[in-house]
């Protein structure tokens, strides 16, 4: 009997065996290690989602912690400002700081504040513009493109024709003409805009320009004895006195001239725009400077409202005088605004009043109308004063209680989940001690108050056995119409109440927020050395493994090795056969 053996050596596949027993024991030695290392991992993603509710619940209670630091901070001062009708508001606009006091004001607008100005009163044209060789037939004004037709006087009466188009020039106009088949006509524009076209045949003479083009008519053509003659310079449109050199106008000099003090200069380059630019980018001079292309005029105005003086001098630039910004009788000078506050009559150099021209510390007046207008006869007119009302801004106030107790009420959910049996943080004793404080402290009672001693006294509830509320008794309810009352009878111990609850909520916040002895910050540093370590350990594992799978291939290889040399003595001796 022979034995058989297929392939080289042993025949058999040890390498799939070699991977399947690394592969066993890496999962009895280093998938353990991951899935700890996992489960860590989810840990700390539980406990960085928990920690933005902490900070959220922190964050919520600033502005009650924060009341304690004067009127600037003290969201119990906030002011409400209501007027007393819709239509107010077109005449003025109040604003109130916490520091106002809570009362009601009557405001009259006497007169609104106005600006400073100097018109000037000499008219700067614009400069007229004429035809060049590249100048577009469009730049004509009222151009109407079609044909010309030019007629001689020879014995057939010949007539030479032309298309002229929109897209023509006054040079390629020109070609045409003189490349007309037989070349008897010529024209030519000089350097100033004068056009003329005539026969090249001094026994021809041209008779007539006819067509549909109105060229003729707008260029003012005319038979002269030398041809048809524009009677003068061809217009084509004018140039903005924008954009006019103001010493090539013939009217201003260079030089300097001053406005409140501050320089300004005319070159033989400076242009209109370029003087505006110069003027109004100084912020020191306090004013600013438009020129009125319709009316041709230029003008000056303060940049401030009151009964301030604009002071122009002319230094070495003829410009003021020109334009009249010297004369007396071009000045108008801007007005303070009057207003009154319970019936005492104020002024102000500017529309927006404040405190140091109301009397009033942090209010702050923005007058748009006058309302004694007795001509304004429209049906929402004001003709009389305006009633204003500054009183305590409860819908402020209700809104930070709302995110507290909003934020109060995610901490508790959002601890519950994650601490639950099959939560990421399942039975953390730590969390769940802070989770019952905070949830503890909405039920305190505070004996050195007088008149609301626990949250549930002013529409704040715990859902506790006796309460009106629902069976839910991990979160915290706000009865709006409970809490409103309580704070419009009772201000100050609303406040003191909640100033006391948020300062023991805060010290219970502080042991999982705090950066060095918090919870958050303990337990992350925690896991991430456990984490750390296991992945020294993971490392170390899949070294030893990698020792594992190259010596089990060692091991079969020496196998393998033994089995061909056995097969190759019984080969020798007749006992082998590759058949059999």
């Amino acid at each position: 009997m022979s034995i058989s053996f297929s392939g080289l050596g042993s025949g058999m596949d040890y390498s799939t065996w070699v991977t399947q027993f690394t592969a066993l024991k890496e999962q009895s030695i280093v998938t353990p290690l991951e899935t700890k290392k996992t489960n860590l991992q989810s840990q700390n993603s539980a406990i960085s989602s928990l920690k933005t509710y902490y900070m959220t619940l922190a964050t919520s209670m600033q502005k009650i912690s924060d009341s304690k630091y004067g009127a600037s901070f003290d969201i119990f001062a906030s002011s409400k400002v209501t007027m007393g009708n819709d239509n107010a508001k077109n005449y003025i606009d109040v604003s109130a700081s916490n520091s106002v006091p809570k009362m009601d004001f009557e405001i009259e607008v006497l007169e609104l504040a106005t600006n400073s100005n100097i018109k000037g009163n000499v008219k700067i044209e614009p400069e007229q513009m004429y035809v060049k060789s590249n100048t577009s037939l469009t730049q004509l004004e009222n151009f109407k493109a079609g044909t010309l037709v030019f007629k001689t006087d020879d014995k057939d009466e010949t007539e030479y024709s032309i298309d002229v188009e929109k897209s023509d020039t006054m040079q390629s106009l020109i070609d045409k003409i003189n490349n007309l088949k037989d070349g008897k006509l010529e024209a030519t524009l000089d350097e100033d805009g004068n056009f003329l076209v005539k026969s090249t045949d001094a026994n021809l003479k041209l008779v007539s320009i006819d067509g549909t083009s109105n060229f003729k008519k707008i260029a003012e053509l005319k038979m002269t004895s030398n041809g048809f003659e524009s009677d003068g310079p061809i217009k084509a449109g004018t140039k903005s006195a924008f954009n006019v050199r103001l010493v090539d106008s013939g009217i201003f000099s260079e030089g300097e001239f001053k406005i409140n003090g501050e320089t300004f200069k005319i070159d033989n380059t400076t242009t209109m725009n370029q003087l505006l630019n110069q003027i109004n980018s100084n912020t020191k001079a306090n004013v600013k400077a438009l020129y009125n292309s319709v009316t041709g005029t230029f003008s000056i105005t303060s940049t401030e409202t009151g009964a301030t003086n604009i002071e122009v001098e002319e230094v070495s630039s003829n410009f003021v005088s020109t334009v009249g910004l010297d004369n007396s009788d071009n000045v108008s000078m801007g007005t303070d605004a009057r207003f009154k506050i319970n019936g005492e009559e104020l002024t102000s150099t500017s529309n927006t009043v404040k405190a140091e021209d109301s009397g009033i510390y942090g209010l702050t007046l923005t007058l748009k109308k006058v309302t004694n207008n007795t001509s304004d006869t429209s049906e929402n007119a004001i003709n009389g004063p305006v009633k204003v009302s500054v009183t305590q801004d409860t819908e402020k106030i209700t809104t930070a209680i709302k995110d507290i107790v909003n934020a109060i009420n995610d901490v508790i959910s959002q601890t519950d989940l994650q601490t639950k049996t099959d939560g990421k943080l399942a039975y953390d004793s730590s969390l769940i001690s802070v989770r019952n404080s905070i949830r503890n402290l909405a039920s305190v009672q505070y004996n050195n108050l007088s008149t609301y001693k626990t949250l549930n006294s002013i529409g704040i509830s715990t859902g506790a056995i006796g309460t009106s509320v629902s069976a839910d008794t991990s979160k915290l309810k706000l009865n709006e119409d409970e809490f409103l009352k309580a704070l419009e009878e009772n201000p100050s111990e609303v406040q003191s109440l909640l100033q006391n609850f948020v300062e023991q909520m805060e010290t219970q916040v502080k042991k999982v927020n705090d950066t060095t002895e918090g919870y958050f910050a303990v337990k992350t540093k925690s896991i991430d050395k456990q984490i750390s370590t296991l992945n020294d350990t993971i490392d170390r594992k899949k070294l030893s493994l990698k020792a594992y799978e190259e010596n089990l291939t060692k091991r079969f290889t020496n196998m393998d090795l033994m089995i061909s040399q056995m097969k190759s003595q019984f080969s020798d001796a007749g006992l082998y056969s590759s058949s059999s």
